[in-house]
């Protein structure tokens, strides 16, 4: 009985050891799973190598992994299953280990537990406890047998970094830990067959007993010393920012097909009737507020006004080079469910859920009502800063998922004198490149002093397209400043002053900067909320800022019944910048969908 009991405190050091690295590991993830998974893989790992301590040596190792492998499958089934990924443990398997490292650094904070996420993690733990207890418990050389733990303990923290705080508490017990462990100094020799001294003289079996003690207590001394040592020096380190190990690893890429998707505007014109999604509304958007601004039954930017559905967004642009709006997203792999943002504190916010499913949409980015909050039945990346979804092996017809969105509406009664913020902060969607044309700032000027709130300059720029230009199918693409500048100053007999949303869209958000207003793209999908969503669905709205109330859509294109007004009615160029003659070269629209990302791993 005394033997069992001076046998235990070794096994359980090894366990809480490795327990504690998926304490610290499982600091970036959402929920304890994968620290229990963890757990379970050090109980499974050291429980099979006593069990196996009367086996030959070589005998254990194959069944140590045997039991590996049923842990591991039964954990990723479980993740799986949690995530509601669709494929069977085959496939999963296979993914994650293919992918299971790249996306693990390249995945959004806090993590899912997903099988491509907790293999490592699962492995990595089983292993060391397998060599942990291998060196302890059958060579009774514990202190050797801690380096495994802490190898792992120390991969933790690297790959924790510094996305969480310091992990003061899980590693003083992780030092306590290992010190008990090392206060028995019998325990592995018994654990490993017995008494190593039985069957000897008395004598004899003295001299080994001492010499037991003497090394135990050396490698007490050893550990004390090296906390003695190493100790101030990593404190001083405790307030340091550790290094992240993921600005190493390059996150999931797109092509220009998907950085700008405001250039397949004109493409999707000119086929209305190609099918690009079919899509089911659970819950339909709720009427907006009186008050919203382009409250047009026909456009329907704002989320929700008159009763309509949300549209459906497809990418957020807010780069602007004077050539090209780009997203100019960092997408990280993310679970199924998305981080939370704050809602801006002057709005309602309501919950929206659709199927949708792919027809002839090709590219990488995922459609889904602003902003999404879950996403089932397709693996993504997601950029937080845009709200903007890709699925880096790219759209398949065929392709079902769903998507919960919580939908923002501000309260319109208050945009009118709703101020617009300024800063660092906004800097990005407030930055003007260079090579203006000159009638286009002066233009901007003169609606910015007619007007002084931030939002009747908005809604001047918005009364100003709507009112002069003309919305047609077949005006080709192009949004840099000289399609832009020929789009509001050429002649309307050579093509001049017409446009599609696309280059209203853009036309509103350069104006609106040239104003002083932070403004972005948006590329997206008229929708019923059910049915089928068409190419003629297709268009861009632009979007401006607003302190407390968050990004407020507006309308600048024109209305179907109105005769657009002579742009010299109310601006003239000056005679030393007369109106574009020639038509700028349109941007050419990718033709062939991109090649699968090269990327590290995909998404979790």
């Amino acid at each position: 009985m005394l033997r069992a009991l001076r046998a235990v405190p070794v096994p359980l050091a090894l366990v809480a050891m490795i327990g504690l690295a998926g304490v610290v590991l499982g600091r970036v993830y959402a929920g304890p799973l994968l620290t229990r998974l963890m757990l379970g893989a050090a109980v499974g790992s050291v429980l099979v190598s006593v069990a196996a301590r009367r086996l030959p040596s070589w005998l254990v190792a194959p069944v140590s992994v045997t039991a590996m492998a049923g842990w591991t499958a039964w954990s990723l089934r479980l993740t799986a299953t949690r995530a509601e990924l669709p494929g069977g443990l085959v496939e999963v398997t296979a993914d994650a280990a293919a992918n299971g490292i790249p996306r693990l650094l390249t995945a959004m904070i806090p993590v899912e537990p997903t099988p491509d996420t907790v293999l490592v993690p699962l492995v990595a733990a089983w292993l060391a406890g397998l060599a942990a207890a291998e060196v302890a418990l059958r060579a009774g050389r514990v202190l050797l047998g801690y380096l495994p733990p802490v190898l792992l303990y120390a991969a933790a923290l690297y790959v924790v970094g510094p996305n969480a705080d310091p992990a003061i508490g899980p590693t003083l017990a992780f030092v306590a830990v290992a010190v008990l462990g090392l206060a028995v100094p019998a325990g592995g020799a018994a654990t490993a067959g017995g008494d190593p001294t039985s069957g000897l003289a008395p004598a004899v079996r003295a001299a080994v007993r001492a010499r037991l003690a003497a090394a135990s207590a050396a490698g007490l001394a050893v550990v004390v010393g090296l906390a003695a040592l190493l100790g101030p020096a990593l404190a001083g380190q405790v307030d340091g920012r550790p290094v992240d190990p993921r600005r190493y690893v390059e996150p999931p890429q797109v092509e220009a097909l998907d950085e700008s998707p405001l250039i397949r505007i004109s493409g999707w014109a000119l086929n209305p009737g190609q099918k690009l999604l079919d899509v089911r509304t659970d819950a339909p958007g709720a009427p907006a507020p009186t008050g919203a601004p382009a409250a047009d039954s026909d456009s329907g930017t704002e989320p929700g006004a008159g009763g309509r559905p949300a549209p459906i967004r497809l990418a957020v642009l807010s780069d602007y080079d004077g050539v090209t709006w780009r997203v100019g997203a960092t997408y990280r792999n993310a679970g199924r469910i998305l981080p939370a943002t704050a809602p801006a504190p002057d709005s309602t916010v309501r919950t929206v859920r659709q199927e949708i499913t792919v027809a002839e949409l090709s590219g990488r980015l995922l459609p889904a009502v602003a902003t999404p909050r879950e996403v089932t039945g397709a693996r993504v990346a997601y950029d937080p800063t845009t709200g903007t979804l890709i699925r880096p092996e790219g759209l398949t017809p065929g392709l079902r998922y769903t998507v919960t969105s919580a939908v923002e509406t501000p309260d319109f009664n208050l945009v009118s004198t709703a101020d617009v913020p300024a800063g660092d902060e906004v800097a990005r969607v407030l930055r003007v490149a260079d090579g203006v044309p000159e009638p286009l700032r002066r233009l901007a000027t003169q609606l910015a002093e007619s007007n002084g709130a931030p939002f009747a300059r908005a809604s001047a720029v918005e009364q100003f397209l709507a009112e002069h230009y003309r919305l047609v199918a077949d005006a080709p693409s192009g949004h840099a400043y000289p399609n832009l500048n020929f789009f509001l100053f050429g002649p309307r007999d050579a093509g001049g002053q017409r446009g599609t949303s696309e280059q209203f869209a853009a036309a509103f958000a350069v104006l609106g900067r040239l104003a002083g207003l932070p403004t972005r793209v948006v590329v997206g999908f008229r929708s019923t909320g059910d049915g089928p969503v068409r190419a003629g669905d297709a268009y861009a709205w632009p979007e401006v800022l607003f302190d407390g109330l968050g990004w407020v859509p507006f309308d600048p294109l024109p209305r179907p019944d109105e005769e657009p007004r002579p742009v010299e009615e109310d601006f003239r160029p000056t005679p030393d910048d007369p109106p574009p003659s020639e038509v700028p070269e349109p941007t050419v629209e990718p033709t062939a969908p991109p090649e699968p990302v090269a990327a590290p791993g995909g998404p979790t």
